[in-house]
């Protein structure tokens, strides 16, 4: 039996995704703004209240973040998680007989959080109200019991192994919201220190899965390997086709083993694998995809409903079957590794496919489509030294993959499947991945005057050679499977106008080529260094961020990025950075190839040194052993573009309200008696 209960707080001030964001508020500031108030004569003026200087809140039409400062918010307002966690598992294991044994488990995990948000009724968002406080009270459970009976024989070179199981997870989330206003006592959270009160909302999200499954492993001389396993799940997502059946075969050959391996001498250890399965998913999906979801609602005292989500009770489980195959090997005493290949093909995928919104609704979530991913992994460890005092060992990992639509969802439309589905940034389409760029292509400055160009597609019905409005192709990739014949004949010109820019695959995808790790491990005497280093590269990203700070707002609209200081200035100029034309230029920040970024990067993620004071000098001091350590985390980053960091996103996009991992230093003493 194991539990372990944790009670914590963690402040949050200055770390929302709003204008409470000091990221956000620090990276978008134009300087010309002060941080304290100030009075005509330059000087900062007090503060009767909080005491020292009384912060800027732009009341006076700042032309950014207007009423509102982020870093007075996170000094006067309150922002905290109060978190109460258990976690617990317990275990009881049964002979039956020799071999046979009957294994029983219980898991608990259990948290109540209390989301604080109180805003100061003096200055900022709240002082109209008179000061604010906001909770969100939220209570997960989760169980799980696993019964389990294995079964183990071993008979001369034959070992085998064989398992039966039953599980069952039941999981919940309960949410509170309260709001209330107007407070009586400026610090108390209560909500009886409250005048006025919003209705509280609450609500709870939950789902259950049961499984059923079996395994038999076997090996003759701890030489071939055989598996095979299948199980049965079910889902309370689902409403009716709620079970999956899937499972899996493997096999392995200890080829270093064999008597025909004797005369080498390259291999000390080899190993080939393989396996095919089936697997089943269902995240992402929501808790109760299969239902037509209503919100209750209130008409004159008296229960009313109104439609949020349309359900789909045919929904079931996404299913991927799954082939792998490696090697596993260590040459002499100073090369391990492991290299694998796999594909991996989607089918019934789990997709939101759009519908007509005269039906009342836009989207239904069905199962459609085909995906395939396939890839390399591979882990390479060289011992480089290794003596009695001392040893280095470098490690380098990595994948390289790649990932293709091999089938669209039907459109109801027409029948067939889907062209194109544009997602965000993305188009999805067959024979793409669903990381390919579909924008408009950014064409450059023009540089007798300034402005941005953008490359369209067009039709030239009037045959005069130029493009005009109302010959452009909005989607490229529709407009060939619309219109075949009329492909050959499009026109490719630009435009000044973002509107009429051709949307388009731009033959470059989010995925990079490899991304991965090298570790180094090292010691010298009592001495210890480990290093860890993360590396991507290929691919391209969008930063998002970068974009804000190259607008065109209004002088004083929002900050820039020392890049501005290239735009055009006067006839003749050659840049890629368009002019400043206090917003009369429109969507020269839109999205667009503009802003595409190779997304190549090396970050050293961690260096760890450590001491293990000898054995004889620790008992001495009446100790079984004791060691010091200093680590330090995400101390370098090496971008296209500084501050950019492509790790921190699936898509490697940038945001305003997400930061790269601070960099931390920490040290301990480890001792034991």
């Amino acid at each position: 039996m194991n539990f372990g209960y944790a009670k914590t707080k963690r402040n949050r001030g200055g770390q929302s995704s709003d204008s409470g964001s000091i990221f956000w508020f620090m990276d978008n500031m134009p300087p010309i703004y002060p941080l304290f108030m100030r009075d005509d004569e330059g000087n900062k003026i007090p503060d009767p209240i909080f005491g020292g200087y009384r912060y800027d809140y732009g009341e006076t039409g700042r032309k950014f973040a207007s009423l509102t400062n982020a870093i007075a918010d996170a000094t006067y307002d309150k922002l905290r998680d109060d978190r109460n966690e258990l976690n617990g598992a317990a275990s009881i294991n049964i002979d039956i007989i020799k071999g046979l044994s009957l294994e029983n488990r219980v898991g608990l995990q259990y948290y109540n959080n209390k989301y604080v948000n109180r805003g100061n009724k003096y200055y900022g968002s709240s002082a109209s109200q008179h000061g604010s406080i906001y909770n969100e009270r939220t209570e997960m459970s989760n169980y799980n019991l696993l019964n389990l009976l294995r079964y183990n024989k071993t008979f001369g070179d034959n070992n085998i192994e064989i398992l039966a199981a039953h599980e069952a997870t039941d999981w919940s989330l309960d949410h509170m919201n309260v709001f209330a206003f107007s407070l009586v006592d400026p610090d108390l959270e209560d909500f009886n220190n409250a005048v006025v009160s919003n209705p509280i909302d609450s609500y709870t999200e939950s789902y259950s899965l049961e499984s059923y499954f079996g395994q038999v492993s076997y090996d003759f001389n701890k030489k071939y390997y055989l598996s095979a396993s299948v199980r049965r799940d079910g889902s309370s997502r689902f409403v009716k086709d709620k079970w999956g059946t899937f499972g899996s075969v493997g096999a392995a050959w200890l080829i270093s083993d064999e008597a025909f391996m004797a005369t080498q001498n390259i291999f000390s250890s080899l190993k080939l694998k393989a396996s095919y399965g089936l697997i089943g998913d269902q995240e992402g999906i929501g808790y109760y995809p299969g239902y037509d979801l209503y919100n209750v609602d209130n008409l004159n005292d008296a229960p009313a409903f109104s439609f949020d989500t349309k359900g789909n009770p045919d929904l079931t489980w996404e299913t991927s079957r799954m082939f792998q195959t490696g090697l596993e090997f260590s040459a002499g005493k100073y090369l391990d590794g492991t290299v694998d290949y796999y594909v991996k093909n989607t089918t019934d995928l789990i997709f939101d496919r759009r519908v007509g919104p005269s039906i009342g609704y836009a989207l239904i979530r069905v199962n459609d489509g085909e995906l395939r991913n396939q890839g390399v992994e591979f882990d390479l460890t060289g011992h480089l030294l290794n003596s009695r005092e001392a040893y280095v060992d470098l490690t380098v990992n990595g994948e390289i993959f790649k990932n293709e639509i091999t089938r669209m969802p039907i459109d109801p439309s027409t029948g067939e499947q889907k062209v194109l589905d544009p997602q965000g940034r993305f188009g999805w389409g067959v024979g793409h991945s669903i990381f390919d760029f579909y924008i408009r292509e950014f064409a450059g400055v023009d540089p007798e005057d300034g402005r941005s160009m953008w490359t369209v597609y067009y039709q030239d019905n009037d045959g005069d050679g130029n493009f005009d409005t109302g010959e452009q192709v909005a989607s490229l990739e529709q407009f060939r499977a619309d219109n075949p014949d009329l492909v050959g004949s499009l026109s490719k010109g630009t435009t000044k106008t973002y509107q009429y820019a051709t949307q388009q695959y731009v033959g470059k995808s989010a995925i990079p080529k490899v991304r991965g790790a090298v570790n180094l491990a090292a010691g010298f005497k009592g001495f210890e260094l480990t290093v860890q280093m993360l590396y991507g590269l290929g691919g391209y990203s969008y930063d998002e961020a970068y974009a804000v700070l190259m607008g065109n707002d209004l002088i004083g609209g929002n900050n820039w990025h020392k890049d501005i200081l290239n735009r055009w200035q006067a006839a003749g100029d050659v840049t890629d950075v368009p002019r400043l034309s206090d917003e009369l230029d429109q969507n020269v920040n839109s999205t667009s190839t503009r802003f595409l970024t190779k997304s190549n990067y090396l970050i050293l993620n961690n260096v760890r040194l450590g001491y293990n004071i000898h054995a004889a000098l620790a008992n001495k001091m009446g100790m079984k052993s004791a060691s010091l350590w200093v680590s330090a985390d995400n101390l370098l980053l090496r971008s296209k573009r500084a501050g950019f960091n492509p790790a921190t996103d699936e898509a490697g996009t940038s945001d305003m309200y997400r930061y790269s991992p601070l960099s931390t230093l920490s040290a301990g003493v480890r001792v034991s008696f």
